[in-house]
């Protein structure tokens, strides 16, 4: 069987990803981050992995990026033998190989990349609110990496407590991270007659509004913004892409111009 490789090996993104360049929020004239959007939230490995490494090309000493997340699930898993063997063999890989990597041999689940990156230390201390039943409301917990370095894990289910923890931690950097499905007031089944149904766009605006506190913190130390639209657990495309376009105008006004308060 012939292997085909990728033309531009130097250069592309995740299978369905789509990606933009736009102006940093807070240094729009001197600054650019890139938005990445995608179905497979494990794809959102690739792009702090290809963020973080240019952060490393102009700074020495990088301290990695807070992950800021808001998921329905934890997606807490954590990498075990043949995975943390796979992960360090990253270093040097093409853009090409590492979307396959995140294609192929990432947990299908989508649940593991952010201890993943965690592992390599391309993300630093770890912020999520979440929707999980069966977890704590407020749960701290601590990750090692593999070159012995410390990811503190905060975990809210409260919106109010999340975002006023957002607004004293301190950090000098920030990869923005959004699941779609956070946004699901009902699971249902597509089997079962009402199936899935979204929050209203006005509690969708009450949690992403240029308007909140913590939004203008992320503003300020934004490094990349990913989204996985997980038309799966949001009860379909349709549902999928309500929420993204409630979210889209809520931070920008044209689709690249980012909103303020």
């Amino acid at each position: 069987m012939k292997i085909f490789e990728h033309t531009n090996p130097s250069y592309c993104d995740p299978p369905g990803a789509f990606r933009e360049i736009l102006a940093h929020p807070r240094y729009t004239e001197s600054k650019s981050i890139e938005q990445a959007t995608f179905k497979e939230h494990r794809f959102a490995f690739f792009y702090w992995y290809k963020w973080f490494n240019k952060l490393s090309e102009n700074r020495q000493n990088i301290i990695p990026p807070t992950l800021i997340s808001i998921d329905y699930h934890l997606d807490m898993a954590a990498p075990q033998g043949f995975e943390k063997d796979e992960l360090l063999e990253l270093k040097n890989i093409s853009e090409s190989d590492l979307a396959n990597f995140c294609w192929a041999r990432m947990n299908p689940l989508n649940d593991g990349h952010i201890l993943s990156a965690a592992f390599l230390n391309i993300i630093g201390d770890i912020i999520v609110l979440h929707k999980k039943e069966t977890y704590e409301d407020e749960k701290v917990q601590d990750y090692v990496d593999t070159f012995g370095n410390s990811h503190t894990i905060y975990t809210f289910k409260d919106f109010n407590k999340f975002s006023e923890f957002i607004l004293e931690y301190e950090t000098t950097s920030i990869f923005f991270d959004i699941d779609l499905d956070y946004f699901i007031s009902k699971v249902g089944s597509y089997q079962d007659g009402e199936g899935y149904k979204i929050l209203s766009k006005k509690k969708i605006k009450e949690i992403i509004s240029p308007l909140h506190p913590y939004i203008n913190k992320i503003y300020d130390f934004i490094e990349g913004f990913t989204i996985a639209t997980e038309q799966k657990h949001c009860g379909g495309s349709i549902n999928s892409f309500k929420i993204l376009s409630t979210i889209e105008k809520q931070l920008f006004s044209d689709g690249k111009n980012w909103k303020y308060e």
